[in-house]
Formats: structure tokens, C-alpha cells, sequence
């Protein structure tokens, strides 16, 4: 082979090569870990197939205000909590979500209930802050009512945050 087709050859490895690493090296957004955690623990743990601890995903365990475990990924800013008919995601400020991630979120999170709940409806009455979107079956305040819900309000300054969760009908723990 001559010198200018070894140089091609070696030129154009070298540019796939930076093309290739600069996608696998390109951080996940916030949005799309906070709709991965949603998908990997809360979802399975709806079903009670949660098999591994939030630590595998790089949760640490810390108290909440009131004594009751929490786990945050300091990663991200996100903390885990898990209610006996209720997994959820929060972020809060300083460490709020943006109106762009929030928005980014409900996107990831539209395709996801649609994936895997086709059976649950879009919910008018699941409103709070300027990024918000619930999906719910059953009617209102019945036992039976059960659903996935997103809330964000980025633009509340000091008390900006979000939630995430999944919550199961009543009498059926998670």
C-alpha cells in the first residue's frame, strides 16, 4: 500500500474513531436519567419485580425529614422514595429541574406511559406547576384509582422542584 492510501486509511479511522467516542462519551441529559430511574426502579417495583437496591444505579441512602429512608443519586440531584402504595423522583431546589429538562422529562415520560400503561388515560386534573401531566384509571378518590403523575415547577425560585410517581390503587401495596 502506498504512503497517501495509508494515510487515508489512518486519517479516516482517526475521525470515525473521535465521532465514535464523542457519542459514547456524551453524558446522558438529566431528563433522560430521571426517566430511566422511573422506568428501571419504580415500574418494576410497581409489579413487586424490583430486584435490586437503588444503590445499583447509584443511589445512597439517606433519612428524610422524618426519619423514613430516602435515597439521592448525587449525580443527578434526584432523591428515591419509596411509600407502601408510591414510588417517586423529586429534585428540589437549588438542584430544581429547568423548564427545558421538565419539559424534556414529560416527553420521555408521554412515550413511556404510552409503552407501558396503554390502559391508563390522560387525567385533565392532574395540575401543578408550569410542567404537568398525569395519566390515571379509576374514577376520582375511589380505591380503585391508580396512575402515573409529573409535576414540575421550575419557575418557583426558591421552592422549585418536581415529581415523578407511580402510585397503585388502594389495598394493593406496592
Amino acid at each position: 500500500m502506498d504512503r497517501e492510501k495509508l494515510l487515508g486509511v489512518v486519517l479516516g479511522g482517526f475521525v470515525a474513531g473521535l465521532l465514535t467516542s464523542a457519542v459514547a462519551l456524551t453524558p446522558k441529559s438529566r431528563a433522560v436519567q430521571i426517566a430511566e430511574f422511573f422506568e428501571d426502579i419504580c415500574i418494576p417495583n410497581h409489579y413487586g419485580q424490583l430486584t435490586e437496591s437503588p444503590a445499583s444505579w447509584g443511589f445512597e441512602t439517606v433519612k428524610d425529614t422524618d426519619g423514613s429512608p430516602l435515597w439521592v443519586h448525587p449525580k443527578t440531584a434526584t432523591f428515591l422514595k419509596f411509600e407502601p402504595r408510591k414510588c417517586g423522583l423529586e429534585t428540589l431546589a437549588p438542584y430544581a429541574l429547568s423548564e427545558i429538562q421538565a419539559r424534556e422529562l414529560l416527553r420521555l415520560l408521554e412515550a413511556i406511559v404510552k409503552r407501558r400503561f396503554p390502559e391508563l388515560s390522560y387525567d385533565p386534573n392532574a395540575q401543578m406547576g408550569s410542567v404537568h401531566k398525569g395519566w390515571s384509571k379509576g374514577p376520582p378518590a375511589h380505591p380503585s384509582r391508580w396512575g402515573v403523575f409529573f409535576f414540575a415547577y421550575p419557575d418557583w425560585l426558591e421552592s422549585a422542584g418536581s415529581t415523578l410517581f407511580i402510585v397503585a390503587p388502594k389495598g394493593e401495596a406496592l
